[in-house]
Parts: structure tokens; sequence; C-alpha cells
């Protein structure tokens, strides 16, 4: 900020004194870049105060001075921006969803060199005995049977084939769905599918029971074609098939988690000594609820197998692309109270996992880009997967989505609420749990201290304080007050020479209070810049006390008292005058 300063000289021997006067805006510089920093920090608070709805507690700091005063609230873990919340009939069993892959197909012939870039053409979510269908376009909106599911039945998996078709798996059979004409191929007997997994050309099924069942879709006539059967030693509970990978016609390994705490890798490769044989197998130490393999960033590199446990631990390991072997030493990670259930979604292009149980994780590829010229020793080692927590409330089920609006994102249910969210992963680049986020709230003085009143005291101090704030509660009106506990956070603010809010806006400051966007720093977060950017509002003032009042999971922060103060003291004055009236009336009738 640049200053002009006059000096004075009493005598001779006096020494000049030099003043200096605040300018509103920079005049021989130019702003190129902030450094974020919590410097100064006047307060710390401590604790969970969303309601319940995150696990982990936040951290409440009181920043800045001036006009780049501040609250910011920081959290563990990587940013979350919810996009969309919609309420369900019921609580959701499953969510699916359903690329595109005619736009991405043609997309890819027109530039050999372009990945494919699918979008999501519907969003399937199967309840106990009912399927919704959703369709993406400009609005998502519920379709019928005009899409060709069946929605009397749960959907145990469903994905698009190579040829534009789509597959819905249910409990009863496989639905293949193509130019709006249906195949069925139904389960033999009274038996019934327990669960299922597809890609773009494979489908493995598994019946009560523990047996296997393989189809593949057939170039020649565009129809899934039932392959061999297999017995496996116990029941299965989760499987995946895999991906196909760029310039193969499908995957050669699928992962069954079987009810004996086993989980095993089975070979698809064509052949009949080959295809459903076993090529690796480890013991877990609790029975897993999902699995799933991830392709390896580099070419010929280890896959990934992720597991979801029952126990609420994920364990990781690699499986060897050419023998199926899977790694003899697994990393295994406690994420939550409840079973862990693993979907694939992109992160910056690249595939990488969402792991879900009381708390939501992410498991990302760091450090190792693909199609880089290498040696042949690091083209086979795997990149390094980084894992962290996200600042979100618990989901049950997610998957990926994608939308011309978003094109990275996740669907995923709470609940009886469907949402669509997208993840910041800046901050995963380097060891896990690293990742940190912060939200700010622009204050208009200095923050001297905070403190965390509860409901009832907060209502007591509120009517009896001239200062107390008040909460913006339109921000909340969606909100369930039957499941949110009520807290109040006050905030003491007080500034010896105060800005003018013409001086304050030019700086920066915005009147409405509204929280700026989220920033994600990996190790620590903060904001804040040298150039005392910020924001101020209201006359000159000695001293001002106010009090913040935070409410739910929000900042709102209503600073507009001072207006209705002024308002009732007008009132007060027009009512006084009005009392002097009516007395002058009566003396002047006596006279």
């Amino acid at each position: 900020m640049t200053t002009t300063g006059t000096a004075t000289a009493a005598s001779a021997s006096a020494t000049a004194v030099t003043t200096f006067t605040p300018s509103p805006r920079l005049q021989n510089l130019i702003r190129i870049d902030g450094l974020d920093n919590l410097s100064p920090t006047t307060g710390l608070l401590v604790g969970e105060l969303t309601g319940g709805q995150e696990v982990s507690p936040q951290i409440y700091t009181l920043g800045g001075r001036g006009p780049s005063a501040c609250l910011r609230t920081l959290r563990h873990g990587c940013s979350v921006t919810e996009l969309a919340v919609s309420e369900l009939p019921g609580v959701p069993g499953a969510i699916f969803t359903v690329d595109d892959l005619s736009n991405a197909n043609a997309n890819a012939n027109a530039n050999a060199n372009a990945t494919p870039q699918p979008l999501s053409k519907y969003i399937v979510v199967s309840f106990a005995d009912a399927t919704l269908v959703l369709s993406v376009g400009d609005t998502v909106e519920e379709v019928g049977r005009e899409s060709g599911f069946t929605t009397n039945t749960p959907t145990l998996a469903c994905t698009a084939l190579n040829d534009g078709s789509c597959c819905q798996i249910h409990t009863n059979g496989i639905r293949h769905i193509l130019a709006g004409q249906a195949l069925e191929w139904h389960v033999p007997g009274l038996n019934k599918i327990e669960c299922a997994s597809a890609n773009h050309t494979q489908v493995m099924v598994a019946l009560a029971g523990g047996e296997v069942i393989y189809f593949e879709l057939q170039q020649e006539n565009g129809k899934l074609k039932e392959g061999p059967k297999r017995l496996m030693k116990a029941d299965v509970c989760c499987l995946d098939v895999g991906v196909v990978e760029t310039g193969r016609k499908r995957s050669l390994f699928c992962a069954v988690g079987c009810r004996d705490s086993t989980i095993q890798i089975v070979s698809l490769e064509p052949g009949q000594d080959k295809l459903l044989t076993t090529l690796g197998l480890t013991t877990l130490q609790s029975r897993p609820n999902s699995v799933r393999l991830l392709p390896s960033s580099r070419p010929g590199g280890d896959l990934t197998m992720m597991v979801g446990l029952d126990d609420g631990s994920s364990l990781k390991a690699t499986v060897d692309p050419i023998t199926g072997a899977i790694g003899t030493s697994p990393t295994r990670r406690f994420l939550g109270a409840r079973p862990v259930s693993v979907s694939r979604i992109p992160i910056d292009g690249r595939e990488s996992l969402v792991l879900l149980s009381s708390r939501p994780w992410i498991s990302r590829a760091v450090g190792a880009g693909s199609g880089s010229a290498s040696s042949a020793a690091s083209a086979n080692a795997s990149a390094k997967h980084v894992m962290a927590p996200l600042s979100y409330t618990p989901l049950d089920h997610g998957c990926a989505f994608s939308s011309e609006a978003v094109r990275e994102g996740v669907v995923a249910t709470a609940g009886k609420t469907l949402r669509i969210i997208s993840i910041d992963a800046s901050g995963l680049d380097g060891n896990d749990d690293e990742a940190f986020n912060t939200n700010k709230v622009s204050l208009r003085y200095t923050p001297r201290q905070m403190t965390l009143l509860s409901a009832s005291t907060a209502t007591a101090t509120s009517t009896s304080t001239a200062n107390a704030a008040t909460s913006a509660n339109a921000t909340n009106k969606n909100a369930n007050a039957t499941n949110k506990r009520k807290v109040v956070l006050a905030v003491v603010e007080s500034d010896y020479n105060d800005y003018g809010l013409e001086e304050k806006t030019s700086m920066g400051f915005d009147p409405t209070g509204k929280p700026s966007k989220t920033t994600t720093t990996p190790g620590g977060t903060g904001d804040g810049d040298g150039n005392g950017n910020g924001n101020g509002n209201g006359a000159k003032n000695d001293d001002k006390n106010k009090q913040v009042k935070k409410e739910d999971d929000g900042m709102d922060m209503d600073m507009d008292e001072d207006s209705d103060e002024e308002d009732d003291d007008e009132g007060k004055d027009k009512e006084t005058t009005g009392e002097h009236d009516d007395d002058d009336e009566e003396e002047e009738d006596e006279d």
C-alpha cells in the first residue's frame, strides 16, 4: 500500500515527524500473487460444529487484521463441491451410471490420438424391490419403460456395451437392450443372482450357492454369449471384471471375493484350460464387501486391487499383469465403522477409487505419468497410490458421473438423497493424509476472541446484548432442523483506526459477507496477502464490538445489526417527537 507523508519542523532543533495517510488502492504497484498463510492467528477453536454431518472435527481460526480479517474453517481432507441434491422415494441399495459410448466412439474416430471421454446417459438407482432410471441431459429426469430397463426388480449391475447397447443385470437374469429391443437371459430354476460385474465387453454373475457364469459380447452378431461355469468353494459376496484397457478386446482378470474371507484372481483369457482358472489367492482377516481392479498408469505396470472389508478397513495389493499373482505385501488401512464400498472414478483424467465407509475416502495414483519414456524397470513399477478423506457427509453408495457441465463428478446417495458432487484433489500430491482445505468468511474488523455458545445460552445472550448478531436463516431453509444441533459462535472484533466503507470496498471488501471460494493446499491451509485485501464496513469509530452467530454447517454471517439498531433509534425518536407534539397541542387548547 503506498503512503504519502508530510514533514513539519517547529524549530531547527525539533525532530521531523512524518504522518501517513492510507491510500484506498495501490498506485505505483501491481499485485501479482499472494502467499496463503494463517498469520496473524488471534483465536483458535476445535470442534465438530456441523451438526454431526462430518466425522472429524473442524479447526476454526481467527486471523488477519483490519481489512484482511477473516474467520477460517480448516478441514482435513480434499474439498468437495456439492452440485445438486435431490430427494429419493426411499433408501437405495446401489447406484450406477450408463455411459453414452456412441458419442465417445465418434469422437475417438474423428481423432485417433484423443482419449474417449464418454458422458453419462442414465443414472440407475436400485432399491430393495424396484429400479429408478434417470435420463441425463440438460436436466436429470425420470424415464420409464422407454429406457428398456426392468423397473420392478432391483438392479445388481449395469453398463454400456461397445456396440451401443446396454446391459442390466438384475436378480432374475440379464437384460440386453439394443435399439429398443431387449433380449433376456433367465437364471435356471429357482436360483437368484446375488452379485454381478460388467464392463464394455464382459459380464460375470454369481448365483446363490457359489456358482459363477461368464458372458462375453460377440463382435459378429452383437449378442452376449454364455461361457463356461464354475462352482466356487464358498458363496460369492463380491466380484469385479476390471476395465478393458486401450488396445485390448477384453479384461484378462476377474477378482472374486468369497464368504470364506478369501479373494481370488480368476483368468478371463480365452481357452478351454485357461478360462475361469484361479491364478492367485489370498486370505483376508475379514469378509470382503467390495473389490475393484485398477489398471496401471504405465504400460505393462502392475494392476492395483482394492478390497473393502466388512470390518471397515481396506486392503490394497498388486496383481501381476501377466501371471495374475497377488502381491505378498498388501497394505491394510482402517477407514471407518461401516463396511467399505469401493468404486472407480476419474480424477484429473486418471482412474482413481472412492471408498465409502463412515467417512468417504479417495485413492489416486501420483508420481507416475502415463506414456512417459522410461526404462523397463521404471515402466513395470506401479505409481504410488495415496489416500485422503473427503470433507463431506458420509455417503452410502457412489459411482462415476460425467456430463457437459461436470466432466469428472461423482453421483452418490446419502440416506434418501441423491447427490452430485465434484472432488478437488489438488492437495493430494505427496503422502497419505496431506490434503487440507479451508473456507474463509471475511470479517469487518480485527478479530480478538471467539467462544462457542450453546443454543440456550445463545438465546439469552442475543436478547440481552445490544451488538449481538442475528443468523442468516435463508440459506438453511432446506435443512432438517430435527437432525441438526443449533450452535452459536460468538466473535469479538475491534479496531482503533477503521477504514470507511468506500475505502474498504475499493480494497475488495464484500458487504454481503458471502463466503469466498474454497481453496485446497497440501499439508496446511490459509488465506491472506500482504496487500491488505479484505473488507470492512461502517463509519470510523474508536471501538467496535461485534458478535458473530454461526448456525448449523454454514458460516452465514449477518453484519447488518447496526442498521437495525439505527432503525430502532429512529423509531424511538419519532415516538418521542410525537409525544411532544401532543403536549404542545394541549397547551394551545388551554390558552
